[in-house]
């Protein structure tokens, strides 16, 4: 009685240890778009983790679903999202993939100390944005656009006409007119990961003076071969919570001894509801003959608060950054709302292996924004650092 007892038991476990590690999988027969009156219907499958014809368990399903969304939702084409299924009464264990949208034509507005531009996304409802920006000594214009084929490959460029700088080691105004145009193509993974090679070409003139007030010119053409591996897992691309964001980006020059590596790492924790961590690490390091325009520098990053008041620059370069952020107060018009940050940034650019954890510098602050997503993208950041690096910034760029 005890050894029947004994099998029926084992006979149950065994039964449900392959029901459970096994789970019936269900065939995606086919995946309804609605709502789509401007944005083209292949452009939405592409931001899909889902395929026609593909086999999941349900949980993955789901997971795979709610993913989706957050990745629609992220690109600001739309106002609202939601995604579901239904099983299909033609088929057995298949089911109808459910996509609703609200669209929306969006146009961006962003701004730096001395310029502003304006953009607008997704003309003509395929995923091509173009914008341009203008300030006192810079120029420029981009745009992006993927051009998707049976294997959902992209291609994008950009390109910017003017900019001036000054040299941080020289007392002497700097001039720097940069001509530069990059081109990459590259293979969507899935719609949060993908691969890319390409070029950058540009030309540069120098003007710079020494201390008698002569001016020397210099000229110098340059073009690159550039690959990069990006990973996009973030719970929303513009205002992330959760996940974590990998670039890793490599540089070298056609017929020219010059190249860089660089990689770009961000992760974000929820803490509670509407209260989060997020952090930031860049590191990049570069060989051979690079020019000014090529180095390492901290005062190009407006991300970094740090990087306002410790203009280094050099061949080897780190930053880190922390930051505590806490939604404040919503306001009554387009889902705008001010958010709190308690922030601490690390970082600096150095001579190649002459690099010291005592010498990077260190700033913490806390600040204000505010976000406006729709329609007119707009962010307003006030904040305020202590210490050696310590000041008072107002910049017009989102989290990061």
């Amino acid at each position: 009685m005890k050894n029947r007892a004994f099998k029926i038991l084992l006979f149950v476990l065994i039964s449900v240890f392959f029901l459970h590690a096994s789970p019936e999988k269900l065939r995606i027969r086919k995946i309804k778009i609605f709502g789509n009156s401007y944005t083209k219907r292949e452009i939405i499958l592409n931001y899909l983790l889902v395929k026609q014809g593909e086999m999941l368990n349900e949980e993955g399903l789901k997971r795979r679903l709610k993913r989706s969304k957050e990745i629609l939702e992220s690109t600001f084409y739309f106002y609202r999202v939601s995604t579901g299924y239904i099983y299909s009464r033609k088929e057995k264990n298949a089911v109808n993939i459910i996509v609703n949208i609200e669209e929306g034509e969006l146009w961006r507005l962003w701004a730096g100390a001395i310029y502003i531009g304006i953009g607008k996304e997704n003309i003509g409802g395929r995923d091509l944005s173009i914008g341009g920006e203008a300030g006192i000594r810079h120029f420029g214009l981009r745009f992006r656009k993927n051009w998707l084929f049976n294997t959902d490959f992209f291609a994008e460029g950009k390109g910017l006409f003017f900019d001036e700088k000054r040299n941080p080691f020289k007392s002497q105004r700097y001039k720097l007119l940069n001509k530069s145009f990059s081109f990459f193509v590259g293979r969507n993974l899935r719609p949060d990961t993908r691969i890319a090679i390409g070029f950058s070409s540009y030309s540069l003139d120098y003007k710079d003076s020494d201390i008698s007030g002569n001016y020397s010119f210099e000229d110098e053409k340059r073009v690159n071969g550039i690959f990069y591996f990006e990973m996009d897992r973030r719970d929303n691309r513009l205002y992330p919570e959760r996940g974590y964001y990998l670039k890793i980006e490599g540089e070298k020059e056609i017929g020219g001894n010059f190249s860089n590596l660089s990689f770009d790492t961000r992760a974000y924790i929820p803490l509670a509801k509407g209260l989060s961590v997020a952090s930031m690490v860049k590191y990049g390091e570069l060989w051979g003959n690079a020019s000014f325009y090529e180095l390492f520098n901290l005062y190009d990053d407006e991300y970094f608060r740090l990087s306002w008041f410790n203009k280094s620059i050099g061949e080897e370069m780190v930053k880190l950054n922390l930051e505590l952020r806490k939604k404040l107060l919503p306001i009554g018009f387009f889902n705008s709302w001010i958010e709190g940050i308690v922030f601490g940034d690390l970082g600096g650019a150095f001579q190649r292996g002459k690099m010291g954890l005592s010498e990077l510098g260190f700033a913490p602050g806390v600040g204000v924004r505010l976000h406006m997503p729709m329609p007119i993208f707009i962010d307003l950041s006030i904040e305020g650092s202590f210490g050696k690096y310590g000041g008072v910034f107002i910049s017009f760029k989102q989290n990061y």
